[in-house]
């Protein structure tokens, strides 16, 4: 009975905010504020696919509001235990060249080379409330208001259906790439588990790490016609082979403070022994099973956006993965804090 009043409750909370969303909308194009939306990189510094989350979040509230955003870049993530690029400078070179590859397009306005002539209000989370207000103040002021801020889930998270029309504006230039790139059809399976053990994380009131019966039993759920298709499943894991300490960069310590297993010079990655608990079930389907720890962030993302079907995990890297996924089975996996597309199927 308290699932069920904690479901309607939800439900009924998200139909309003969705409802108080779409009136802000028409007040806001009546407005026609003088404002801009800028990505504030500099204050951010987490993994690459959190960071294009929050970079997709800005691109869809630009969008639904008709308010013009600077052309965003990622100027620096979160190194991780199995990352390939490990070294900063290579970061950089990498970070460059993805940046030139996502955010190419012409709807996104260029980056001033100095911010003279604007007015500048740092919010560190764009809500509705901030987002109203703001417009009705650029309409009282001399000069255009940016504002820089990391994200603005608030928002998009009650609007994420209107996803795929932000992405043929604002990454066609990406989508045209993701679907040139020649593959196998794939059954693709991500699984985060960040340090191991079902750790909660920092402001998480569950563990990302979901439990791999609930993948194997999303396995069996992909449909007949789908897997008819697939002639082989690729696992994207955090999971190492076997558990080990991991040193951050030294300019990197504090990006890993309060997480699970860090006692302040290192930070214990253990083994969930995931792939040799799946081989069974991948090979009982006549499957070609490849487990991928050699991939990227991004390169990740482009095999996840081609997937015959795919079993994400409470991740914005395969959240991401799956919202540039425009016509596979996607699998969701229940309790995830981000919002599903009507389309996609939940795993337990």
């Amino acid at each position: 009975m308290k699932s069920f009043v904690k479901r309607l409750s939800k439900a009924v909370y998200s139909s309003q905010k969705s409802s108080f969303i779409r009136i802000t909308i028409l007040l806001i194009t009546f407005i026609k504020p003088k404002l801009i939306l800028a990505y504030d990189a500099s204050k951010v510094r987490d993994g690459a696919g959190a960071q294009l989350h929050r970079i997709l979040s800005l691109s869809l509230v630009s969008y639904l509001f008709h308010i013009r955003m600077i052309k965003p870049q990622i100027q620096d993530i979160t190194i991780h235990p199995l990352d390939p690029v490990q070294d900063p400078v290579a970061l950089q070179s990498y970070l460059e060249g993805w940046n030139q590859r996502l955010f190419s397009s012409n709807e996104f306005m260029k980056q001033p080379e100095k911010f003279l002539g604007y007015k500048i209000r740092y919010i560190d989370s764009l809500k509705l409330r901030s987002l109203l207000f703001l417009c009705i103040m650029s309409n009282f002021s001399k000069d255009s208001i940016v504002v820089l801020t990391k994200e603005s889930h608030s928002i998009s998270d009650y609007c994420v259906e209107e996803y795929g029309s932000v992405l043929r504006l604002y990454y066609k230039d990406f989508l045209t790439l993701v679907r040139s790139q020649h593959s196998n059809a794939e059954l693709i399976i991500h699984y985060r588990q960040g340090s191991g053990g079902f750790a909660i994380h920092p402001g998480q009131n569950i563990p990302r790490q979901v439990s791999i019966e609930s993948v194997k039993i999303a396995i069996e759920d992909v449909s007949s016609m789908t897997m008819e298709r697939i002639n082989r499943v690729r696992l994207f894991t955090d999971s190492p082979v076997e558990s080990f300490r991991y040193n951050p960069l030294p300019s990197q310590l504090h990006l890993w403070k309060d997480m699970p297993g860090f006692d302040g010079k290192s930070v214990v990655n253990e083994s969930s022994g995931v792939e040799e608990k799946l081989r069974p079930t991948v090979e009982n389907k006549k499957l070609l099973f490849i487990v991928d720890r050699n991939l990227d962030a991004f390169q990740m993302i482009v095999a996840m956006a081609r997937a015959e079907a795919l079993i994400i995990s409470r991740s914005s890297l395969s959240y991401v993965g799956a919202l540039f996924n425009q016509d596979g089975e996607v699998f969701y996996p229940n309790g995830f804090w981000h919002t599903k597309l009507k389309r996609w199927r939940t795993y337990k």
